[in-house]
């Protein structure tokens, strides 16, 4: 995989619930085409301007997948080549976007049953298997190393969900409407790396993970420690964007190690960030109020920057400006 590479976009439609309507007239896809296509209504029920009626808006996408795909066919597209990216060195990123109650959880996340493992612990399971063969390990003198990190982003505020002090207080997160209230919140600060003027979060915990099991366990601390909360769209709603990365470092000896021949190291780093997050939603449809109100205002703010972020991203490189990047 190249250092940089394009961001590739995949659909996946949810299964109806059990009782529900057919899926919205204004949506059409097309998997072989591999296009959604959009169709603003324009009518008066608050769904879309009158002057923008019969617009629409093809969205071309990697791939697009009906209600049965499966986790692993998901995984296979998306998870697999950025676990692959990771061990080759290079940094990689999932993210879920969509609204609220359209399945990101669970596809990131999974349904707690073997075959409905999410992309995490797919990726978990892939990438200790394929350290085997990874660059520093085919060395005679290597070594691989796994950290993990856990935090969301709730408001303002970035949590780390691996803090001592979040396992202290798990009651703390949890009310009738919104899981956020009284919560204990390390400090946990976004900074430039000096060693390589990257952007780090100060303050995060990294702990460091032998096998599988190990990070498993750690991502299931941190994800009963989420911010959730319930509105008329969905009864366990994710109210902060989620970040679980996996931090690799490779190490592997240059030259031969002998008696009088000193040695050199080659260390490679890398990142998987698998990311969850909180849906876009309407108050209109939500019938969101008070706590949980004031979170959607939050959410759908901070996807909107984020949506600055990728229009900037997509401008040529002359043209990006790091200061607006960084404002958002």
């Amino acid at each position: 995989m190249p250092r940089r590479a394009p961001v590739s976009v995949f659909a996946r439609l949810r299964p109806l619930e059990p009782g529900g309507s057919e899926i919205d007239p204004c949506i059409s896809v097309c998997t072989a085409g591999r296009t959604v296509t959009v169709r603003s209504g324009g009518d008066s029920d608050g769904h879309g301007p009158a002057d923008r009626a019969g617009r629409e808006l093809v969205v071309p996408c990697r791939a697009v997948w009906g209600p049965d795909t499966s986790q692993s066919e998901v995984f296979a597209s998306v998870g697999l080549p950025q676990v692959n990216a990771a061990l080759s060195g290079v940094n990689a990123s999932v993210i879920a976007y969509g609204q609220t109650g359209a399945g990101k959880t669970y596809t990131v996340c999974g349904g707690g049953t073997p075959a409905t493992a999410g992309i995490v612990s797919r990726a978990v399971q892939q990438l200790f298997a394929g350290a085997v063969g990874a660059p520093a390990l085919e060395a005679v003198h290597g070594s691989f190393s796994v950290r993990v990190s856990f935090c969301e982003i709730y408001g303002d505020t970035i949590v780390d969900l691996l803090a001592e002090q979040s396992y202290q207080r798990p009651w703390a997160r949890s009310t009738s409407t919104s899981r956020a209230d009284g919560r204990a919140a390390s400090a946990v600060s976004v900074v430039d790396d000096p060693a390589d003027g990257s952007v780090a979060l100060l303050g995060l915990t990294h702990a460091r993970v032998a096998d599988a099991a190990e990070a498993m366990a750690l991502f299931a601390q941190g994800e009963a420690l989420r911010v959730v909360g319930s509105h008329l769209r969905n009864s366990r709603s994710t109210r902060a964007h989620g970040i679980f990365t996996l931090h690799l470092e490779q190490t592997a000896l240059t030259a031969p190690l002998g008696e009088t021949e000193l040695s050199s190291e080659a260390v490679v780093r890398s990142k998987l960030h698998l990311v969850d997050l909180a849906g876009s939603e309407r108050v209109k449809e939500t019938g969101s109020e008070g706590q949980v109100l004031r979170e959607a205002g939050n959410i759908n703010r901070s996807l909107s920057a984020l949506e600055h972020v990728e229009r900037a991203l997509r401008a040529p490189w002359p043209l990006r400006s790091e200061l607006a990047l960084r404002r958002q």
